[in-house]
């Protein structure tokens, strides 16, 4: 806020003065400690704030050359000085045996922290980072690399000794030799094809192989027509008999007669009734076969 950085309590958490006593919020300064209460919790939670700046982020290498404890604090008699009114008197001792580290924290107010967790006594591993109050030391298999804030640190040269880079020296009449680049990976391109539309085509319907439906009048006209012909002739030959009272002579003529009445009715419903029925399959047929090109 403001150019200003604040630091504020919540329900969880409260900023402790000077005092001991809570507050609201306070502003931030740089090279400062600030206390917090949790709520529920008994152990002790500090702020400190320092500025972003290069030292802070550039590590010198120092190298270990035999099994010693490393003394760090803020009094000269240690072998690593670190003059920040933060840190006590004889802070930790770091020690390395037969390639092991180990760091102990000699009851220092402030603490001592291993990869962000505050440690009474702890082992180190290999590219593990120790925190003293904004002083950082990165640990490796025979050496370890410091930063130096504000170039506040002294460092005993016959404990420690510094790292010196070695110039490469060429051979003479030795040919440069290029290593071939080789592809470890390849990744094939991703093609994002069309999707393939499905296309049915319906046949259209068969042509009708019986013809158009005839209707039932000119259907039963001629069977009509004869028929009346024939029932014309049934009633002549009726009266003839009754008239000579010989009816054997008229039988023929009444039982032909009576056939052409019968054939006038009958066969021409039975065609009909047989043709809706041949139309009717081969409507059945066609949707049979559209159903399964389907």
């Amino acid at each position: 806020m403001n150019g200003e950085w604040i630091l504020k309590s919540n329900k969880e958490v409260k900023v402790i003065d000077s005092s001991g006593s809570p507050i609201e919020n306070t502003v931030l300064s740089p090279l400062s400690i600030y206390n917090l209460a949790a709520k529920e919790q008994d152990h002790k939670m500090i702020v400190f704030t320092e500025p972003s700046t290069n030292d802070r982020q550039t590590f010198s290498k120092f190298l270990v050359v035999k099994d010693m404890d490393i003394s760090i604090g803020r009094t000269k008699k240690n072998d690593v000085v670190l003059a920040n009114q933060f840190v006590s008197a004889t802070h930790a001792i770091l020690s390395y045996r037969h390639g092991q580290w180990s760091i102990v924290d000699k009851n220092s107010t402030n603490g001592s922290f291993v990869n962000g967790t505050r440690v009474k006594s702890r082992k180190i591993n290999m590219g593990d980072m120790i925190y003293i109050i904004g002083y950082k030391v990165i640990v490796g298999s025979c050496f370890v690399s410091i930063n130096n804030p504000d170039q506040t640190i002294s460092i005993d040269g016959k404990v420690l000794k510094p790292f010196i880079n070695q110039p490469v020296e060429a051979t003479d009449g030795e040919e440069d030799y290029e290593v071939p680049a080789i592809d470890y990976f390849y990744r094939s391109p991703r093609f994002k094809r069309d999707v393939e539309k499905a296309v049915m085509k319906i046949d259209s319907p068969p042509q009708n192989a019986i013809g158009e439906e005839m209707p039932l009048m000119l259907v039963l006209g001629p069977s009509v027509t004869m028929g009346m012909a024939s029932m014309a002739t049934a009633i002549f030959a009726i009266n003839n008999a009754m008239a000579t009272g010989d009816y054997s002579r008229a039988m023929p003529s009444i039982d032909m007669s009576c056939s052409k009445l019968l054939g006038t009715i009958l066969w021409p419903v039975l065609s009909k009734k047989y043709d809706i029925f041949l139309r009717t399959n081969v409507e059945q047929g066609y949707f049979s076969l559209l159903i399964m090109r389907v």
